[in-house]
């Protein structure tokens, strides 16, 4: 089909694939956010959402040449077409250099033709892919800055009301930290953080529930997420703007090359974060790989904070040290499924703060090498790495980029996939299962090629992640920047990343992982805290502070999904405290998502004034069922200066917990009986749930409230779960639950299919609501059988639990298929 030509102001309007209209709007559908054409003379658009006007996009800004440069309008474009994320139409403009008065004029060769293309592509309701594009590539483009845009596009000047009324989040600096505040007051941008931001109707968020239409967007670099930035300049023409681009460090773009931000919407927070994740990992062709053992079972670390960090144990060598500590484990009954080996394993250039030389096991420390150990043990290990010192053995055979006493490898994707490959060749002999990559933040900002080129950065990162995944070896990122988050949504293989500091350094504050625990999960990688110890003193090593809050960090551990690592000293693990996290063969007993901070935390005047997190566990309905439904749900509540009551509206449970009723339990300290647990009660929006004050006490403890909350099933029925462990309803434990509403007196009600290892004993509570309030607890004990599962049936008349080898009909008493449990 031939190009249709008009005209519009002078301005050159092309339509490409019989596009219906250049007008976005056309394609908007109600309830998501809209990014509408708002003047085709200079192609500026305007952010709507839920039919509100939030903010303007100018049109952009170029610095080359060494200066800013005037762009003036070409034409405008229209399009369709098809790509990863799926149907979409776009809009673009074509920009050219003007010799205008107040900017160099157009003399050099460059700056003839078109020299940028802005393109805003919309794909469904509240979702575009925004990109900047150099024809020509550019030179001379750095601003001086790493926070000044070498080319502002998009922009966002927010309306003066938004300016009052929009909250905003950014992750910010190492661990995925969360800033937020109100307009872009504070607003942090910088190749340290910045992305993704959050933009949200604070009185929406406020009243909670699942609002009609969307009332949160997130903006994030979709490409180069190294050298991108989104900021708010301090000088330049794009002061005054929240501003995405590269950032201003970098010298030249390449010919053709692209850059490109996403923007989605969301009912929730939450809501829209999931939905921007889930697009950085299509465009990335990325699923999130299963959990390795690493994280899917309980672990023993040897980070800072473990006891045997750069720490012997009476031992001339670490091998014998460990080779000890696992032995103690397997004598203890401890089911430690991997081990970590952190920086003091192998060669660095100086012995604890230089870079890394080699990464072999040094000598001293492991004569007979890692496969002793690992032979020993017959566990898999993640294993530690730093950034490379410029004296690096590895130089000799593959090319880096050296500045003063660091350096990074500077080959092609190939190359520096082949510089991994080298770095991990003795998978099998070590047990190899997950590279840790440390320092990222060291690695990047220490620099100055990883911020001025464009690509090196992101072939280091490409060129690690493309060996770990054709080795099957999944990747930790630690120290990362939120570019690392955002990167790694490209490389399959990178499916954990810390979210906290080092234990050691904060051990009273380092567990608060609420908030970046969101960004972690929305970008499909596993939340770690880091290590922590179990019992209060652990003698013979002085650079190690007492654990007062034992219970709070191993609870903390569990409910983020990620990896369960204790680092204690060998004898001094509190069992009871530490096997609440697991079944009886180390597998964690995590919810289906992290535990996150909820939304009232960003809403001034209404945010808690210490943590409060919410999660929930989903299970299928029955064997064969597809779709997983909650089951329960948890609270968890610490570090509250003032009390703070919360509905379940507020509570963040999502979309489907809409509607459900609710009941409660105290599950803070909760043993292996019942005792221990608090009278159930409902909890509803006139009920609410209230906490504290939750202060930090003498002595650095810290008090902490865990509740689990149970929607009430059909047949009034109410499944608390596993008594004794921190999540009673894990998926990891429960492949399905049925309950129905009407059944025979003496039938299954409620029918839970459950798995575990032979000859585990399992307690279970459960109880129902019946007459406006809710019945006493009820308790079963089944053990599992060899074949690793076993239902339990529940009746209500009367109430009485029995274990069965297969999902019962008809009466339970008499059943061959089932006993009365214990």
């Amino acid at each position: 089909m031939l190009p249709v030509l008009g005209v519009l102001a002078g301005i050159r309007w092309e339509t490409v694939s019989a596009a219906p209209s250049p007008h976005i709007s056309q394609h908007s559908v109600a309830g998501g956010a809209q990014i509408l054409l708002d003047s085709a003379n200079d192609c500026t658009w305007a952010l709507e959402v839920a039919g509100v006007r939030w903010a303007s996009l100018p049109r952009p800004q170029l610095h080359a040449s060494g200066a800013w440069q005037m762009l003036e309008l070409v034409n405008i474009t229209n399009a369709s077409g098809t790509d990863k994320v799926g149907p979409f139409t776009s809009t673009s403009c074509k920009w050219q250099v003007a010799a205008t008065s107040g900017f160099p004029d157009a003399t050099t060769t460059w700056l003839s033709g078109v020299v940028m293309v802005t393109s805003v592509r919309h794909y469904g309701p509240g979702l575009y892919l925004l990109e900047q594009s150099f024809p020509q590539g550019a030179q001379e483009t750095a601003t001086g800055s790493e926070s000044i845009p070498v080319a502002c596009w998009p922009s966002l000047n927010l309306t003066a009301d938004r300016m009052e009324s929009l909250g905003y989040l950014a992750a910010h600096h190492i661990f995925g930290g969360i800033v937020n505040g109100t307009g872009l007051n504070g607003y942090p941008g910088d190749t340290q953080g910045g992305a993704p931001m959050v933009l949200f109707d604070q009185q929406a968020v406020g009243i909670g529930g699942w609002p009609s239409e969307d009332v949160a967007v997130v903006l994030s670099p979709a490409s180069s997420f190294k050298v991108a930035v989104q900021s708010t300049p301090a000088a330049g023409p794009c002061t005054g703007c929240w501003a995405a681009g590269l950032n201003g460090m970098v010298t030249e773009i390449p010919v053709g090359f692209t850059v490109a931000t996403v923007l989605a919407s969301g009912r929730t927070i939450h809501d829209a974060m999931e939905k921007w994740g889930s697009v950085l990992l299509t465009l990335g062709n990325k699923s999130p790989p299963p959990p390795s053992r690493t994280s899917s079972h309980l672990s023993y670390w040897t980070d800072n904070g473990a006891f045997y960090y750069y720490h012997l144990d009476h031992f001339n060598d670490y091998a014998a040290t460990m080779l000890n500590v696992a032995a103690a484990h397997v004598a203890e009954g401890l089911p430690v499924a991997s081990y970590q080996l952190d920086s003091w394993w192998y060669s660095k250039y100086l012995y604890f703060d230089g870079g890394l030389t080699l990464w072999e096991p040094k000598k001293v420390l492991w004569p007979h090498g890692l496969e002793q150990f690992h032979n020993a043990t017959g566990k898999p290990l993640t294993l530690h790495n730093r950034w490379f010192s410029s004296h690096t053995e590895y130089a000799e055979m593959f090319p880096f980029e050296k500045e003063g006493d660091i350096a990074i490898p500077s080959g092609d994707l190939a190359t520096n996939t082949a510089l991994f490959d080298y770095l991990m060749r003795f998978q099998d002999d070590w047990g190899l299962e997950v590279y840790e990559q440390d320092w990222l933040t060291g690695q990047f900002e220490r620099m100055n090629i990883t911020k001025s080129n464009v690509t090196i950065a992101e072939t280091w990162l490409a060129g690690m992640g493309a060996a770990a995944l054709a080795r099957n070896i999944q990747i930790q990122y630690c120290m990362p920047l939120p570019s690392d988050f955002l990167q790694s949504t490209t490389l399959p293989a990178v499916s954990q990343i810390r979210v906290s500091n080092d234990y050691e350094s904060e051990p009273f504050r380092q567990w608060r992982i609420g908030k970046s625990s969101m960004f972690a999960w929305a970008v499909g990688l596993r939340p770690f805290k880091d290590v922590f110890r179990t019992s209060l003193w652990q003698r013979d090593n002085v650079y190690i502070l007492p654990e007062p809050n034992a219970e709070l960090q191993v609870l903390v551990a569990t409910l983020s999904t990620g990896p369960v690592a204790f680092g204690d000293k060998i004898n001094t693990t509190n069992k009871t405290i530490l096997l609440r996290c697991c079944a009886l063969d180390g597998a964690v007993l995590a919810p289906s998502r992290p535990a996150t901070a909820i939304e009232l935390t960003y809403v001034p005047g209404s945010q808690p004034s210490g943590e409060i997190w919410t999660t929930v566990s989903k299970v299928a309905t029955s064997a064969s069922a597809t779709d997983a439904e909650i089951i329960g749900a948890h609270v968890f509540a610490a570090g509250l200066a003032e009390p703070f009551s919360l509905q379940p509206q507020h509570a963040g449970l999502g979309a489907d917990a809409i509607g459900y009723d609710w009941v409660v339990l105290n599950w803070t300290g909760v043993g292996l009986d019942l005792s221990s647990v608090g009278a159930p009660r409902l909890w509803t929006n006139q009920s609410t749930l209230r906490f504290g004050p939750l202060a930090m006490l003498k002595d650095d403890i810290v008090p902490f409230e865990h509740w689990v909350a149970n929607p009430v099933l059909p047949g009034g029925w109410i499944l608390v779960g596993e008594v004794g462990k921190f999540v009673p309803l894990s998926p990891a434990r429960f492949t399905w639950v049925n309950s129905t509403r009407s059944v025979p007196a003496g039938s299954a009600g409620l029918v839970a299919s459950v798995r575990g290892t032979a000859g585990e004993r399992l307690g279970l509570v459960f109880t129902q609501v019946s007459g406006g309030g809710v019945a006493a607890l009820h308790s079963a004990v089944c053990v599992i059988p060899t074949s690793q599962t076993i239902i339990v049936a529940m009746q209500a008349s009367p109430m009485a639990a029995y274990c069965c080898s297969a999902n019962p009909s008809g009466p339970l008493a008499g059943n061959p298929l089932c006993i009365p449990s214990l």
